[in-house]
């Protein structure tokens, strides 16, 4: 395929490199760019297009995180993706994470690594009193009473251009549900869905699906993960008809489910009638290495994915204002089922975060904390590096916190009595791992909720407790290690 075909132009709001990425990606996907084909070397590229080395590298890299491209030491990149199900770029069909919020630190506790904890310091409380004050005028008499059951229309209008925007998903505000976080939503779809459905989940994966699917129904199973995220093939041999992912940003281990993967699980989808992908998206707007990874609902043309977006991670967990997106084939079954389902988040709140997006406030507060996290995530793994090869990171690409597969010779329980009789609160892998599984010594370390002052001090002293020469003024606390509240977000 010539290479100077492509259209790239210097205009603001839309960097070179993300052209170039977009371009390429329709190509691969479209099958102008074959699986196997060697894409042109960084240089020459630039030199063809007449941009910076840089510009390519980032549009390669970002291709080669969602699995459209492998880099292969010395030969180069090659398009590594097989359309399954067609163009992935056309339009779709109109239309613990810790189950307890995180204990506050205590008197005992100076430093609390939790993976789900934002930094609230940066809220911006005077726009959004300003947008409160405006939604509670007497002008709008009318949100005191009991509003749409799916939501106020206003939201769910600046929802849909936020993910047509941010995540790729073509949809119309009636396709969209508002509700007080993943319990009510989740709930909500169960009913839709019927008594009938079965739930495979990945394992190990988010608790609090599973936790909340086996109160409702006795038809969860798990499914293995790999290293590209939930496996297909095992989930073509089990009852499912429905599979929960996290295919942006798999939790806990972090990974990014690559495009081919991301096309096999639509294909089980289409294979039977009734199929559903129930697709968590709960950090996807912190992404720190290129443009975040567009969701997978983004390409599914046939209407099989349940999309399931949060404003928790983005503003404040306090807020409850969750959300998902249903695919055409549901929407009726929506009006009819739930039409007695009262909306369960204050219409005060959904007007003056329609306000808040509509004004361009939250894209600049995404746009600032973005930048704050990844300074926070540059600083740990700086850190961190001081303890060489004893300690592993992974899952650094995105999100709140990093995995760190620990080898000192510690297991987890010793890991966390160490950090606990320094000060600090840290997390275990094993916490998210089903019962009786068991791996490396794993530590669940949340970067983001920590003030950036305190940060590098909280790492080391948590380096030399695990080094064992460490010493602390807090070392008094006691009680066991508080996994309880682990799995809330």
């Amino acid at each position: 395929m010539e290479m100077t075909a492509f259209t790239l132009e210097r205009r603001p709001g839309k960097p070179l490199y993300e052209q170039l990425y977009q371009q390429l990606k329709e190509r691969i996907a479209a099958g102008s760019l074959p699986s196997g084909e060697k894409l042109p070397s960084k240089l020459r590229l630039a030199s063809l297009l007449g941009v910076s080395k840089n510009t390519v590298e980032t549009a390669y890299e970002q291709l080669v995180v969602e699995g459209y491209v492998e880099a292969r030491p010395k030969r180069g990149y090659f398009v590594c993706f097989q359309d399954r199900l067609g163009y992935v770029g056309r339009p779709g069909p109109a239309a613990s994470q810790p189950a307890n919020p995180p204990r506050p630190a205590g008197p005992d506790i100076w430093a609390d690594f939790h993976p789900s904890r934002i930094d609230a310091a940066y809220f911006p409380y005077t726009k959004w009193r300003k947008y409160i004050r405006e939604a509670l005028d007497a002008s709008a008499a009318d949100l005191l009473q009991i509003g749409d059951n799916q939501g106020e229309y206003a939201l769910r209008v600046q929802i849909a251009e936020y993910l047509r925007c941010a995540r790729g998903v073509r949809c119309g505000p009636e396709q969209i549900v508002v509700g007080a976080g993943m319990e009510v939503l989740l709930t909500q779809l169960h009913m839709l869905l019927g008594r009938e459905v079965c739930y495979g989940l990945e394992d190990p994966g988010y608790e609090l699906p599973r936790r909340l699917l086996m109160r409702l129904t006795d038809r969860v199973l798990p499914v293995p993960i790999d290293g590209r995220g939930l496996q297909p093939d095992i989930l073509r041999k089990t009852s499912a008809n429905a599979a929960y992912v996290t295919p942006s940003h798999q939790f806990p281990y972090g990974s990014v489910m690559p495009a081919g993967r991301r096309q096999e699980l639509l294909a089980w989808a289409g294979e039977g009638p009734g199929r559903y992908i129930l697709e968590d998206d709960y950090d996807s707007e912190f992404r720190y290495a290129g443009r975040p990874v567009d969701a997978l609902m983004s390409m599914d043309t046939d209407g099989r994915v349940v999309y399931f977006g949060t404003f928790s991670k983005a503003l404040i967990p306090s807020l409850r204002i969750g959300f998902m997106v249903l695919p055409p084939s549901l929407l009726e079954r929506c009006r009819q089922n739930l039409d007695f389902y009262h909306n369960t988040v204050s219409r005060i709140d959904q007007a003056a975060l329609a306000r808040f997006m509509a004004e361009g406030d939250f894209e600049r507060h995404v746009n600032r904390m973005r930048k704050v996290y990844r300074r926070k995530l540059e600083k740990t793994r700086a850190v961190l590096s001081s303890y060489g090869d004893r300690l592993t990171l992974r899952g650094d690409s995105a999100g709140f916190y990093v995995l760190l597969e620990v080898k000192n010779g510690m297991d987890e329980e010793t890991l966390c009595r160490r950090a606990r009789e320094a000060g600090l609160r840290v997390y275990p892998l094993s916490a998210s791992l089903p019962a009786g599984e068991k791996g490396p010594p794993g530590i669940l370390l949340g970067f983001a909720g920590l003030p950036e002052e305190k940060l590098e001090p909280a790492l080391r002293r948590l380096l030399s407790a695990w080094r064992g020469g460490g010493q602390c003024p807090l070392t008094n606390v006691t009680g066991p290690e508080d996994t309880a509240g682990f799995f809330a977000r």
